[in-house]
């Protein structure tokens, strides 16, 4: 499906109209049917997480296994700041924003520390705060005759910027568990954690987002408001 942004500006509005408004919509929009694309919950049938552990005068490293497991809920997902645009030389404009999840978890089947080789779960966790910083760009191109410019919008990256107070827990009992249960908190909130679900959301993002086209298109009627809107 290609949906058409249609981004509208009265010359009155090049002089007096505050733009973050009108691309403050325009972002929110776009998130809104983005996430309806987006599922729900989406399966982990197997991760590694490297770690490096410090126990008293003990430091372990090793890997960490994971089974039969979920992340949720990307269909959450909604613009945190307002929207920023930058023109590149005369070629190309980039777009940036922040964008947060309402609920981001995880669920794990099982898990398992590789030198202690118990599997144990059930797991869960939440990530307490998050924050994703998002670029899109469009290719400027050459007016029509009618002054107007069209391009495809591109997402360019999508970072996983704030990733704190993750919150973890497994069933279990003992003092093995309790050690499981410190390296486990510790990895789930260390970089190697981030950066596979930096790349979950990322892919996600580039699968499920609906392809866009935009239209900026000079309006000269001095009545007309600056407007941004959607086109199927």
């Amino acid at each position: 499906m290609l949906l058409k942004l249609i981004l509208g500006l009265t010359l009155p509005a090049l002089i007096y109209c505050d733009m973050t408004t009108v691309l403050n919509k325009l972002v929110d929009d776009i998130v809104l049917l983005a996430s309806t694309e987006f599922q729900s919950q989406i399966n982990l049938q197997f991760v590694m997480f490297p770690y490096t552990y410090r126990l008293l005068f003990i430091q372990k490293s090793g890997m960490v296994r994971c089974n039969n497991g979920t992340f949720q809920s990307l269909n959450t997902l909604k613009r945190t700041d307002n929207v920023s645009l930058t023109l590149n030389g005369n070629k190309t404009l980039t777009v940036r924003t922040a964008m947060g999840l309402d609920d981001l978890e995880f669920t794990f089947e099982s898990c398992e520390v590789d030198w202690i080789m118990i599997p144990r779960g059930p797991l869960h966790g939440q990530i307490g705060k998050n924050s994703l910083s998002v670029e899109f760009e469009l290719d400027i191109g050459k007016p029509d005759f009618k002054s107007s410019f069209t391009s495809d919008i591109v997402l360019k990256k999508v970072n996983l910027e704030v990733y704190k107070d993750v919150q973890m827990s497994l069933k279990g009992s003992g003092f093995l568990h309790w050690i499981e249960e410190k390296i486990l908190n510790f990895v789930a909130n260390g970089n190697a954690a981030k950066n596979m679900w930096n790349d979950i959301i990322d892919n996600e993002f580039r699968k499920h987002l609906p392809k866009f086209e935009i239209l900026i298109k000079p309006i000269l009627q001095v009545q007309s408001p600056s407007h941004a809107e959607i086109r199927v």
